[in-house]
């Protein structure tokens, strides 16, 4: 200690007493030790990011992740937004009707039938606006992310709804006869879910995730005992993409991280570890701000990394949770529960892979004559829960292809029982077709 120092101590101490200076030095040295950590913890993540600060993490993550501005003519979420906007004025009990024809849990009546059959005849402009934009080349979603959670996002709920008429509208027309078009339509709802991929937002992915489930159940509905149209089936293989529903969760959990350093600031004033402004000024709440936010960027980095993997190799939300600090008050709010989203995201995907293998093999039928004894090497890709391939056998005059699930037991290709997504999807993730 140079004199300097000592007679800056002296000073102090004489002003706050003993007790004072010693809660002073004590602050000081916390501050410094949690601020290395915080340093190491941040350079760490950055790295893995590809950059060397929070300011080019910034800059990289809206040039890189983030949809370039394009003009509406182009722009595929123009036309869903648009189509969105008049099923917004939909009467409640279409909207009812559109929930529960696109839903594989519910007997939807014939009254609901006929009234979203007659909805759709006099607004005709809700499936063309979807099929407009299903066939323009680009996605932009246009954000203010600078407003952080404050940001706008209408349009995601109106995609949900698009989907659900889309959805709808292929039943009806496979119900009318007219399988063509209802496939047809399913490669526009195919084309509307995965446009959520170029979103790097948490809520992007589960909403993708939620109407690529509804697509691939609709699909098992309409081609189970149909053949399968070869445009249509072109655009239905291209939504069935488990790499972009990956890709997609690996830019969100980084766009998540994006907004969780947002609200660090928005607490701290600053995201310069060496500084100490806005609430954490007084007492010891520098060295707590550190330790908060070092296992933020620890946590987020090891999603991130876990976002990559399956399910099976990724920690429970027990175990990572007890890695973070009971004192990363902030932490523990901000983060979303790794286990369970990427239990999630594996479990659509497998459905997604399944269906996608279900219209192959239909395929295989019309070129053949009839379906193979065992997948064909061409057609089998690995179960995300087991890591070998999907399960498949002859059903009478069809199939059944199957991921083990979460359970991973071969049940026979069964799904389990119940009302909730975590009752049907605790055995069998599977695709039937009876012809």
């Amino acid at each position: 200690m140079n004199a300097r120092t000592g007679s800056v101590l002296r000073k102090v101490a004489a002003g706050l007493g003993i007790f004072g200076a010693v809660v002073l030095v004590v602050d000081i040295a916390a501050t410094l030790v949690t601020g290395r950590t915080l340093r190491r913890e941040m350079a760490e993540t950055f790295a893995m990011l590809g950059v060397e600060s929070h300011e080019e993490f910034v800059a990289k993550f809206k040039a890189d992740m983030c949809s370039q501005k394009v003009e509406n003519d182009r722009n595929a979420v123009a036309s869903y937004v648009a189509a969105a906007a008049v099923l917004d004025t939909a009467p409640e009990m279409v909207d009812q009707a559109l929930a529960d024809i696109s839903s594989p849990q519910v007997e939807a009546t014939e009254e609901q039938k006929d009234a979203a059959r007659k909805y759709l005849e006099e607004h005709p402009e809700v499936l063309r606006l979807a099929a407009d934009g299903a066939n323009k080349p680009s996605v932009y979603f246009e954000r203010d992310w600078s407003a952080g959670w404050d940001m706008q996002l209408r349009e995601l709920a109106g995609m949900r709804q698009l989907t659900r008429a889309v959805c709808t509208a292929a039943i009806l027309h496979h119900e009318d006869g007219k399988e063509e078009s209802a496939q047809g339509l399913l490669g526009i709802g195919m084309r509307i879910s995965s446009s959520l991929d170029e979103d790097p937002l948490l809520i992007s992915a589960l909403v993708r995730m939620a109407t690529l489930a509804m697509c691939t159940h609709t699909l098992e509905r309409v081609i189970s005992e149909e053949e399968v149209h070869p445009a249509p089936a072109h655009a239905i293989l291209a939504g069935l993409d488990a790499e972009g529903v990956r890709d997609g969760m690996t830019k969100a959990l980084i766009g998540e991280m994006y907004f969780g350093l947002h609200a660090f600031q928005n607490f701290s004033g600053e995201l310069d570890p060496s500084m100490t402004p806005g609430i954490y000024e007084r007492g010891m709440a520098a060295p707590v701000r550190n330790v908060d936010m070092a296992a933020y960027a620890r946590y987020m980095r090891g999603m991130i990394e876990a976002s990559r993997e399956p399910w099976v190799q990724t920690k429970t939300d027990e175990e990572v949770l007890a890695g973070i600090p009971k004192t990363a008050v902030l932490t523990k709010l901000l983060v979303p529960t790794l286990s369970r989203v990427i239990l999630q995201r594996d479990r659509y995907i497998a459905h997604s892979d399944c269906a996608a293998a279900a219209v192959r093999l239909k395929q295989y039928k019309q070129e053949h004559g009839e379906y193979p004894d065992e997948l064909p090497a061409e057609i089998a890709v690995d179960d995300p829960f087991s890591g070998g391939p999907l399960l498949y056998k002859r059903d009478g005059a069809g199939f059944v292809v199957y991921s083990v699930g979460e359970n991973l037991t071969d049940d026979g290709g069964v799904w389990a029982e119940g009302d909730s997504t975590d009752e049907r999807f605790s055995k069998d993730i599977a695709f039937r077709c009876r012809n």
